[in-house]
Parts: C-alpha cells; structure tokens; sequence
C-alpha cells in the first residue's frame, strides 16, 4: 500500500477567519517584512519580529514563524531572511525556552504549566477582561484514495483554549465545558445560562465567540 504525506488545515469550527483572527491578535508591537522558508520541514512564513527566552534573553529583528495554530515543541529561526540572497542560516529553539514572541500582528506565549515552561507556545486571539489563547494539536487522519493508495493528512482539528483573567492562566475543560464556563462566565448570567443548557453556538467550538461576547459585555459595564 502506498503512503503519502501532505499537511493541510482542516479548521472549519475550529478557528474564525483569517482576518478576524489577525485584528483580535494584533500585538502592541507589529513587524514588517516576510519570506517563506521550508528547507524540508513544515514550510511556514517567516516575518521580522522579536522573541523573548525565558532566562530573559532577547533576540530582536529576527525572523520567527506566525501561523494561526502556535507551536508545540520546538520553532525554527533566521538571522537574516531566508533564502535571501543565498540559503540562510536556520536555528532551532525549543519552546520551553521561549518565554513569548511578538511577530506579524500575533502575540504568541509559552503556555506555563504548573509554573514552569511547557511545550507549547499558545497564540493569543483575544485581549480585554479576559485574554483568550489556543494552540491547535496537529494529528494525523488517514484518507483513501482510489487505487489503493492512502494520503496520510496531519489535520489541525483538536485545539485547546487558555483563559486569563487577572493574570490567572487556566485551560478551558473540553469535558467539563458547560459546567466549568458557566461559573467562570457567572457575572454575566445571561451568557452563563446560554452555555449551561448548551444552546447552539454556545459550546466548546465557540469559545472564542463566547469570550468575545463576555469582553464586549464587561467593558460596556465598566463605563
């Protein structure tokens, strides 16, 4: 039987639009430039940006990846654009020693667990009363083909969200959800009661709807 790989994004519930995910991570400081890389891995987009590693080193004007998903385990890097004029140089960071990086409008952060550095470098999408990161976990999904052959697909479809509030990080409970969402969101009983009875549109696919509706109603209530 024939093998073959490919890696494409399968985020129709998952994730909200390109544009919308890049006006709610915009970071205080955008970078300009990019250049694609690859070199035989997962071929990403590099833009100038700077990264911040946990013992508190700083690497400024680099080129750093931004995709929509974060990363897990380890990310790779450039000194000076890839491929420009010749092959350049690539690094590779392992994400437990990255504290957070700031890249093409996405502010992304190492998902501390426990306290310490984890493998996962989370993406923020929301900020306000409560600031809201994903990472998606890549998985591999096998799919028929005729004649035999099966493509191998590593499809983003299982993502984690992270909440914040103040300064209080937590992961949001995939089996839990409605329960644990509703005592969160419990100062604003109208949306809490929306996610306790699972009203459509108000469950785990959606929480970046559900914060997003919790920040506008928080922020109109502070006035």
């Amino acid at each position: 039987m024939k093998l073959t790989f490919c890696t494409v994004y399968i985020l129709p519930l998952v994730f909200p639009t390109l544009s919308q995910a890049q006006e709610a991570s915009v970071a205080p400081t955008d970078t300009v430039g990019y250049i694609k890389g690859g070199y035989g891995k997962f071929r990403d987009t590099f833009y100038m940006g700077n990264l911040i590693k946990i013992d508190g080193t700083q690497l400024t004007g680099v080129y750093l990846p931004a995709t929509l998903m974060g990363y897990g385990t380890q990310i790779d890097y450039f000194l000076t654009p890839p491929g420009q004029p010749k092959r350049a140089k690539r690094y590779t960071l392992k994400i437990k020693k990255v504290q957070s990086m700031t890249v093409h409008r996405r502010y992304y952060e190492n998902i501390l667990s426990k306290g310490k550095p984890s493998k996962v470098l989370g993406v923020r999408m929301l900020t306000g009363p409560v600031e809201l990161l994903t990472y998606a976990q890549p998985g591999v999904v096998p799919v028929p083909i005729p004649g035999a052959a099966v493509l191998l697909v590593n499809a983003y479809t299982n993502n984690r969200w992270y909440v914040r509030r103040n300064g209080e990080l937590k992961e949001v409970s995939r089996l839990n959800f409605a329960t644990e969402m509703s005592q969160y969101l419990a100062d604003y009983p109208e949306l809490a009661q929306k996610v306790i009875v699972g009203e459509k549109n108000y469950r785990y696919r959606n929480t970046l709807s559900i914060i997003t509706e919790y920040n506008q109603h928080a922020t109109a209530a502070s006035k």
